[in-house]
């Protein structure tokens, strides 16, 4: 079972490409330790939370890949997320290396499979051009947010892996608890965790 990320279904662009239900997990891990460090722009920080949500124990096994054109694309910020995806993919390189990041994931993956993981992805975010933009994609993500999900307040980050919130809350802590959060009906007792946003 393996769940594809491709430019967009029946188009079978040559950068399309298949990962196991682990491979998905720490290259997704890749993308969001290094996007949320990144992002500064609202269209940029709603990118990486739509890749944090595409969770193999949130969405289930072998059916967590995506299309390009699901993302929360806007026309009028096309180019400068296109390449803050692949500046996130190239800066994820250095950060999966570093012994603080290992420390925090509880895991490492080789240099060589990190690289090449990430070309994938770098390839693939290359193919996306501004017609294939889905108009309604944003407002179609936004359906499974909930007012009180973080992802409606500020895009607030975990206080304990620094990563951006998505609707089921911190990807690490999920990856790393086995649980899925109630979201948002733990929102008083998850707020401390928020950093930025709320009262320590």
């Amino acid at each position: 079972m393996g769940n594809w990320i491709v430019l967009k279904h029946g188009m079978n662009c040559d950068a399309d490409f298949k990962l196991s239900n682990g491979g998905l997990d720490w290259a997704i891990d890749c993308l969001v330790v290094s996007g949320s460090e990144l992002a500064i722009t609202d269209s940029e920080k709603r990118m990486i939370v739509f890749l944090s949500e595409r969770n193999t124990s949130t969405l289930g096994l072998g059916v967590a890949g995506f299309e390009l054109p699901d993302m929360p694309w806007k026309a009028e910020t096309f180019e400068a997320d296109r390449a803050f995806l692949i500046r996130t993919a190239e800066h994820a390189r250095e950060v999966m290396q570093k012994p603080e990041t290992q420390q925090m994931l509880q895991y490492s993956v080789e240099p060589e499979r990190v690289n090449e993981q990430m070309d994938e992805f770098i390839a693939l975010f290359r193919c996306m051009t501004a017609d294939l933009i889905v108009p309604e994609a944003e407002s179609n993500w936004f359906k499974w947010h909930k007012p009180d999900d973080p992802t409606l307040n500020s895009f607030p980050k975990c206080r304990r892996h620094g990563v951006l919130y998505g609707c089921d809350g911190c990807k690490i802590c999920l990856d790393q608890s086995g649980l899925f959060p109630v979201m948002p009906a733990d929102i008083e007792r998850l707020k401390h965790l928020w950093e930025g946003t709320q009262e320590s």
